[in-house]
């Protein structure tokens, strides 16, 4: 193509075709390049029983889910945490833990070095995710509060917690409430 100086605007026009050729090549090349497209669990998150994880293309061929683990799942616990991770499809990857996650655990999933897709391509984007149960929490109260009965001046209560809580924990969290305000509960 000849560009002559003597038509106004020609280099301009040339200038934004040639930008917005570039802006779709980047464009076509971020939406080709292989990412984790969604993780579940992400955050706090009371109960865990698996970790799922969609990749945007294909990971294995259709019917060999027998490839490697592409994430390390490692989490931190006063219990042992410890499950298998397996193909769903060719794009959907879970990890089921062998028992609910207990509470207070932190877990991560890394995404394992060298992990391609079927096209060959590498996974870009975010390779870092976590999740955690946080603290233990009251399952159950005794006497309920759904029981109507009287609360005596030396009432004593039971809680059902979902995991392991230690003193230090309860003297930090721990709260009584009657009406408003909240209160430091005696010990």
């Amino acid at each position: 193509m000849h560009l002559s100086p003597k038509k106004p605007g020609g280099r301009l026009s040339i200038g934004l075709g040639l930008g917005l050729a570039v802006a779709s090549a980047a464009l076509i090349t971020q939406a080709l390049a292989v990412t984790v497209q969604t993780v579940s669990p992400q955050g706090e998150v009371a109960k865990v029983r698996q970790a799922r994880v969609t990749f945007s293309d294909s990971m294995v061929k259709l019917g060999d889910p027998r490839l490697p683990s592409p994430f390390e799942v490692a989490c931190q616990s006063g219990k042992s945490v410890t499950g298998a991770g397996r193909w769903v499809d060719d794009k959907t990857w879970v990890y089921d833990f062998t028992q609910d996650v207990p509470a207070g655990t932190r877990c991560a999933l890394n995404l394992s070095a060298g992990v391609k897709a079927v096209s060959g391509e590498a996974v870009t984007g975010d390779k870092r995710f976590a999740f955690s149960t946080g603290g233990p929490s009251v399952v159950r109260a005794y006497p309920s509060p759904s029981s109507y009965s009287k609360i005596e001046e030396e009432q004593v209560f039971a809680l059902l917690l979902n995991g392991d809580a230690t003193q230090a924990s309860i003297e930090k969290h721990a709260y009584c409430e009657v009406g408003s305000p909240r209160f430091q509960c005696n010990k």
